[in-house]
């Protein structure tokens, strides 16, 4: 998992400086926080989790990045749906992008950047509270006065988050 980490982080900064600056996704706190998790954490549920939903969001960037020079939207769609059948079976994700449950290729890029969005906000929030000392030495180092990050206080059964909690630390 930790160089699976690394691999993505370094994904992020190579291939996908302009999406991740758009989605404002804190790329060099990202790998700060590789470097300082503890080797036993990568092992437990919540970074492990993590981890593969950074996966899953940069999956979803290069299909944003494919979206903007497909030519046959149809036949994209239509390969994307069965793929996103078979790769997101166990999340939501899939009604994200197909809310209708066929493979719709009006709006489609639209619909993958709202869920990437969705994504980017759940995992800054969650590396903000892996270790919340670090972020606030990430921010000092970077010279930054504030850094506004959207928070949902909402239940989430899969994490096992009380609805107006924040689970803090990676155990």
């Amino acid at each position: 998992m930790r160089r699976l980490y690394a691999d993505l982080c370094r994904e992020l900064r190579a291939d996908f400086v302009d999406l991740s600056r758009e989605l404002k996704l804190p790329t060099s706190f990202f790998d700060r926080l590789r470097s300082e998790l503890p080797l036993e954490s990568y092992s437990t549920w919540k970074v492990v989790g993590w981890i593969e939903t950074l996966n899953d969001l940069l999956y979803l960037l290069d299909v944003c990045r494919q979206l903007e020079s497909e030519q046959d939207l149809r036949d994209f769609a239509s390969q994307l749906f069965e793929e996103c059948q078979e790769k997101f079976f166990e999340h939501g994700y899939f009604d994200d992008i197909f809310p209708n449950g066929r493979p719709q290729a009006r709006g489609l890029e639209k619909r993958v950047l709202v869920l990437c969005r969705r994504l980017a906000g759940e995992l800054t929030q969650e590396a903000l509270w892996f270790d919340p000392g670090l972020s606030v030495t990430w921010m000092r180092q970077q010279k930054l006065n504030r850094w506004d990050v959207s928070g949902n206080l909402k239940d989430h059964f899969e994490k096992a988050e009380l609805p107006g909690t924040i689970s803090t630390g990676v155990g």
